[in-house]
């Protein structure tokens, strides 16, 4: 494929070469130089840009071929855990391009009983707490979940690895996979009830307090911001990554936007004013306060 064109950090021309270097490493620190400029690239702090997923074609074909070393094949493991957590940029949310991380989890579900089978296979304990970390991210059959488990658990000893394996068992009584995980709308229905932005902030009179804003972006030729936030899950269902889900309220038909002060990791307050046609959203925490007026507001993944 022409990687030339990809948006990515760096040159994407230099990731085909990366992941084979990364693969047939020799020893860990080169393994791990390799994947660190992968990442540093395609995904840096699991911010997914477009070279991310044919990274992670390439990296699922290579653990596939079987053609790898063992420090090669720990770094690929590590690497497709951030690329499953990953979420998409702010430069691909502009391009519109707000698909890319269910797109990346689906190439690595698609490996998911390969590395189960390597999983069984291997003794290293850093192998089995990565395929672990991915089953708790994007395996959605409790059988499957189980098996998992009773396999590892055995002779599990060491405290990351028996963590994974707790949060892996915590999620099999769940009704809520991260394989049926789409984002927007339709994961905040299952989780709420409901999937609407305004629905979601009906749940409280006094506007919805969320965890954090992740990011905003304005995509001048639509007249559209997009907020990224965090909110805490309500019990009694439970969500395999955590008690938090991560949405994107997207404003279009701007029509006029405040924002001041930083973004801050604090718990703050999201509301909804206004009717079709004429909305107000607000957020606000600590020293920050975004004040958006628009035409339409929906949720998007």
């Amino acid at each position: 494929m022409a990687w030339s064109g990809l948006r990515a950090v760096g040159d994407p021309e230099d990731l085909p070469s990366d992941v084979r270097r990364m693969l047939g490493a020799v020893d860990e620190e080169s393994a791990r130089e390799a994947r660190g400029r992968i990442e540093d690239s395609a995904l840096p702090q699991r911010e997914l840009y477009e070279a991310a997923e044919p990274v992670a074609a390439a990296v699922a074909a290579g653990i596939r071929s079987g053609v790898w070393s063992a420090p090669g094949l720990g770094a690929a493991l590590d690497l497709l855990v951030e690329i499953a957590h990953g979420e998409p940029s702010q430069v691909e949310q502009i391009e519109g391009d707000e698909e890319i991380g269910r797109r990346c989890r689906r190439i690595v579900r698609d490996l998911l009983p390969v590395l189960y089978r390597l999983g069984r296979e291997s003794r290293d304990e850093g192998v089995r707490l990565a395929v672990v970390d991915l089953a708790a991210r994007l395996e959605g059959s409790p059988r499957v979940r189980r098996e998992l488990v009773e396999a590892f658990g055995g002779d599990a000893c060491g405290e990351l690895l028996l963590r994974g394996l707790r949060r892996l068992e915590e999620g099999l009584g769940s009704s809520i996979s991260d394989s049926e995980y789409c984002g927007g709308a339709a994961w905040v229905r299952q989780v709420y009830g409901v999937g609407s932005l305004r629905e979601v902030l009906g749940l409280s009179s006094r506007g919805l307090t969320f965890r954090r804003v992740f990011c905003f972006d304005v995509g001048a030729r639509r007249a559209a911001v997009g907020v990224s936030l965090e909110f805490a899950a309500r019990p009694p269902r439970r969500v395999f990554d955590g008690d938090s889900i991560r949405v994107r309220a997207v404003c279009e038909g701007v029509t006029g936007l405040v924002v001041d002060g930083p973004l801050v990791l604090a718990d703050g307050v999201l509301e909804l004013e206004g009717d079709e046609g004429a909305w107000v959203l607000r957020a606000s925490q600590k020293g920050f306060r975004m004040v958006v007026s628009c035409r339409t507001v929906r949720l998007a993944p």
